[in-house]
């Protein structure tokens, strides 16, 4: 479960945005993982090979090829720098802890980036800056934040100290 991830009727533009940034850092044979099956869709229409992690087992189709894992946001079934970059949809319910987990399985000077509706309720639960912090905190540098449409996407870069 995650606040705010519910990417709507921008969700192709999203997607294309984070498709981009990707393209600029990272080599066309990136291996993404990517939290949110509606975003992991987008992206592999876009010409994404994602990984999609789900926290339950539902029955989904995909019109493009999209190999799909059940795990729990916090203990993520993969080696530590198995990917190039992650995606995330939204801010997991445990939020630092996930982070965390996430930049463990994306190697260094690989990419993290989440996609977190720009509502009200997310400003007032997590706005942009704590958001930042949690980055920050997660051991992720470089952070940039930027808003497509009704979604900040917020990235930074994996470093091992």
């Amino acid at each position: 479960m995650s606040i705010g991830g519910v990417l709507g009727l921008g969700g192709a533009r999203v997607a294309r945005a984070i498709q981009g940034d990707l393209a600029r850092r990272l080599p066309s044979t990136a291996r993404v993982l990517v939290g949110g099956w509606d975003l992991g869709k987008a992206l592999a229409q876009e010409g994404v090979a994602v990984i999609v992690v789900e926290a339950h087992v539902k029955a989904r189709r995909a019109r493009v090829p999209v190999v799909k894992v059940v795990a729990h946001s916090r203990e993520l079934p993969f080696a530590d720098g198995s990917f190039d970059a992650a995606v995330l949809s939204g801010l997991p319910e445990e939020g630092l802890a996930s982070l965390v987990e996430w930049g463990r399985v994306v190697r260094p000077r690989g990419l993290v980036t989440l996609a977190a509706t720009a509502s009200a309720l997310l400003r007032r639960v997590a706005p942009p800056e704590e958001l930042a912090a949690l980055f920050v905190h997660a051991t992720l540098v470089e952070i940039e934040q930027r808003r497509q449409g009704a979604t900040w996407l917020t990235s930074g870069f994996v470093r091992r100290w």
